[in-house]
């Protein structure tokens, strides 16, 4: 549910008054974590609108916002496994290429602003942040035909793949190149992108298929992304 702020009191007191009677048990308890504010924002933002290109677009902004974290996270971790590595020394010039190598092409692909490739990023963001099979069952929770359509059926719009969540090999893949298709098929409208571009009022149907599997993760990066009090 998205609590919002309201600055017109008359219009708070309406919308309190038209859920009076409603019982909810996500508010018997107190959170028992602390959650980043600027991706609770983006989630309030999902809730809060009716246009799935704004529910998709601020639910994937939970995603991207830890792209520079995570990446950074990884390259580190990739180097200093290299570089402390027995067969590693200082001294073989080789070796000291091979170094260069490794992270010229772990930023090959770099945007101007430093961001790590965005595809390998959002791999990143899901390996560190989501468990598949609570994955699936958040996803089943909120419709039990979705994980059968992901596995049937591509993206009409953004020709994205299809999601086997018995493919424990290959679904971190799928599920990235997924998302991020669909993703570019939102933002980017050239005109010679036509198969790949999503058409307002046109594919709004197919695009609303694609918001339980976004919502879902973006749910799980913002939980385990948290700090317990």
């Amino acid at each position: 549910m998205a609590i919002l702020e309201y600055k017109d009191n008359n219009n708070m007191f309406a919308r309190s008054l038209s859920r009076r009677n409603r019982s909810d048990r996500s508010f018997q308890t107190a959170p028992l974590r602390i959650y980043n504010e600027d991706v609770v924002d983006y989630y309030k933002m999902a809730l809060s609108s009716k246009d799935p290109y704004i529910k998709y677009i601020s639910f994937y902004h939970i995603l991207e916002y830890y792209y520079d974290e995570v990446f950074k996270t990884k390259l580190i971790a990739d180097l200093k496994n290299k570089i402390t590595h027995p067969s590693f020394s200082y001294k073989d010039n080789d070796k000291l290429y091979d170094l260069a190598s490794f992270i010229k092409n772990r930023w090959k692909a770099n945007s101007e602003d430093g961001q790590g490739n965005e595809l390998e990023s959002l791999k990143y963001v899901l390996e560190e942040y989501i468990d598949i099979t609570e994955l699936q069952t958040r996803i089943e929770a909120y419709d039990n035909s979705s994980i059968s359509y992901y596995a049937n059926n591509k993206v009409p719009f953004s020709n994205a793949p299809v999601i086997h969540f018995s493919d424990a090999t290959g679904i971190i893949t799928s599920l990235s190149k997924r998302i991020y298709f669909t993703r570019n098929a939102l933002v980017h409208s050239k005109s010679s992108r036509d198969n790949k571009r999503y058409k307002p009022y046109k594919n709004e149907v197919e695009l609303n298929k694609e918001i339980p599997l976004i919502q879902a993760i973006a749910e799980l990066v913002i939980i385990n992304s948290s700090s317990n009090l």
